[in-house]
């Protein structure tokens, strides 16, 4: 921080990470301050060319890309480590964007990652997209593993995948792909309400830091309604798999959350008993709620910003989804599942039925990583 104000900087890595800090810098950097920063990070010269992003650092020796490979996207940052520093000087948060199908993303995310943390002080976040569910198999385990290794030096990764939440399938497909876009839109906002406007309740932008400053699975949504209810129901669009980030983690998982509750004076006493009562009946006992209220008496609808993180620990996002042995009759005895794929435990023969990313014909104790025990 220097003079007292915060350097926040967004930084897209690759193709789809530019194109996503492109399009948010369009649409919002006039109504985010100078204190927000965008740039742009690839291996490919052309098309990092045609980006809109303000500042833009080529990366490696080629400009002709990685060919889908995540080592080159690394060895890429590597090489150009101290041009990396030099964008990163002075930042307090960085919130890295990048796309997990190609090389460029996958491999230069963790390195600008670790270039970031070395600011004193400096919070670093990722949000990353993951493939759509019909891509073919060799891009989805790519993307899985890019994600465990990002996971390894960004402590809060915001995962989200490409098509879920998209209710009208006719929409146009670039809606489909800016659709990813929100979890960086979300920070945004959240970040821009807690460090500039009034509240009433104050959120503490050290209490926002220690938030997402917490290991683990996170998650990041926003929700709008009017009326009697408007808060519990913003709440609740805020948590919805539609308006959130990429991933089926439970509230009650959560180490620490973060609430912004944004309306005009007529918000009662009782929509904000009713609403956090039911909230607090969702989240786990554990769990270190950080709320601020902010009245804008120019807001006609309530809006609702959720961030929650530490959803069980990242360790635990490295052991295999499927385990072929598990304990059925009791403690010392194993079965082997050998009627289902040992890659996706969808019954072999058959292909998997997927709902909004979700393969519903992997059985729920392997969906949830259950052990059956007698």
């Amino acid at each position: 921080m220097k003079d007292n104000k915060l350097l926040i900087k967004v930084i897209g890595v690759g193709g789809c990470g530019c194109n996503t800090v492109s399009n948010i810098e369009q649409q919002y950097a006039g109504t985010l301050g100078d204190n927000f920063e965008f740039y742009g990070v690839d291996t490919d010269f052309i098309s990092l060319a045609n980006q809109s992003v303000s500042h833009k650092v080529q990366i490696g020796s080629s400009g002709i890309g990685t060919a889908k490979d995540p080592m080159k996207g690394a060895e890429a940052a590597q090489k150009s480590i101290n041009e990396l520093k030099s964008m990163l000087q002075g930042v307090d948060i960085a919130i890295l964007c990048a796309g997990l199908s190609g090389g460029t993303g996958s491999g230069a995310t963790g390195v600008i990652a670790q270039a970031a943390a070395g600011n004193p002080g400096c919070v670093v976040m990722a949000s990353v997209t993951l493939p759509f569910y019909y891509d073919d198999q060799k891009k989805q385990e790519a993307a899985k593993t890019a994600l465990k290794n990002i996971r390894e030096v960004v402590p809060v990764v915001l995962p989200v995948q490409n098509g879920v939440g998209i209710e009208d399938e006719n929409v146009p497909f670039l809606d489909v792909l800016r659709a990813t876009d929100r979890n960086v839109i979300s920070l945004l906002e959240m970040i821009k309400v807690i460090t500039s406007s009034a509240s009433t309740v104050s959120l503490d932008f050290s209490e926002f830091l220690n938030v997402a400053s917490t290991p683990g699975n996170a998650m990041i949504g926003i929700g709008e309604a009017d009326g009697e209810q408007a808060v519990s129901v913003a709440i609740s669009l805020a948590r919805s798999p539609k308006n959130t980030s990429y991933g089926d983690y439970s509230l009650k998982d959560a180490s620490k959350l973060a609430l912004v509750i944004m309306g005009n004076g007529s918000i009662s006493y009782k929509q904000i008993k009713d609403a956090r009562t039911t909230l607090q009946n969702e989240i786990g006992y554990q769990t270190e709620v950080f709320n601020g209220l902010y009245v804008n008496n120019d807001l006609a609808n309530v809006k609702v910003i959720m961030f929650a993180t530490g959803m069980n620990d990242p360790k635990e996002m490295s052991e295999p989804i499927f385990q072929t042995e598990m304990t059925v009759a009791g403690p010392g005895d194993q079965v082997e599942m050998g009627f289902l794929s040992a890659d996706d435990g969808y019954f072999k023969g058959t292909a998997p039925a997927y709902f909004e990313g979700i393969n519903y014909d992997r059985p729920t104790f392997l969906r949830k990583n259950l052990r059956i025990e007698q």
